[in-house]
């Protein structure tokens, strides 16, 4: 558990140096508004196609807790939400290697993954990709372990994981519901 702790550390104090200074894309400003616009009349507004509403509950939540902290910045607190994510995702990454590999295999994959510049890039700022491939990850480290331990509990919070990716891009999560039927049926351990 020491290496997945290192792993997330490391991984967070990576993406909080390279935190985006501002907005760095129109969908990050439209998440901060709407963000801001829950926080003041408690209205849930949608923000793209399926409404993304994890995303904006996520984006409200950072502003709160930064606010709360002393830091007034909004776009640095839904920019937060990606670099936590984003770390999260890394030791998500970890353990889900860990019980297909072996840890060597699992820290070199953790820490390229880490790196991986697209990954880095797009969790550096505050859009929905990051916490939704977060969910996915950690929704598969359960799926193994449901399969493999036999626990229907661990399905259960698999599929809470699911949802809630589905609530961050339900687009992708779509498209996800083949490989993963693949996933468990066939490659889980």
């Amino acid at each position: 558990h020491s290496s997945l702790f290192a792993l997330f550390l490391l991984s967070l104090f990576l993406r909080l140096a390279l935190i985006s200074k501002g907005p760095y894309h129109v969908d990050v400003l439209d998440l901060m508004m709407k963000a801001e616009y829950l926080l003041k009349t408690g209205e849930l507004q949608p923000l793209f196609g399926s409404g993304y509403p994890l995303s904006v509950l996520l984006a409200a939540g950072s502003i709160r807790l930064c606010q709360f902290f002393g830091i007034p910045d909004a776009a640095f607190a839904v920019n937060l939400v990606g670099v936590v994510f984003g770390a999260l995702a890394v030791a998500a990454y970890y353990a889900l290697a860990r019980r297909i590999f072996d840890a060597r295999s699992a820290l070199l994959g953790a820490i390229l993954f880490s790196v991986s510049p697209i990954f880095l890039g797009l969790s550096v700022y505050g859009k929905n990709h990051v916490p939704a491939l977060y969910f996915l990850l950690q929704a598969m480290v359960f799926l193994t372990r449901a399969v493999r331990d036999e626990k229907h509990s661990f399905f259960i919070l698999a599929g809470v994981c699911l949802g809630a990716m589905g609530a961050c891009r339900l687009q992708d999560t779509i498209l996800m519901i083949v490989p993963l039927l693949f996933f468990v049926f066939v490659l889980a351990p």
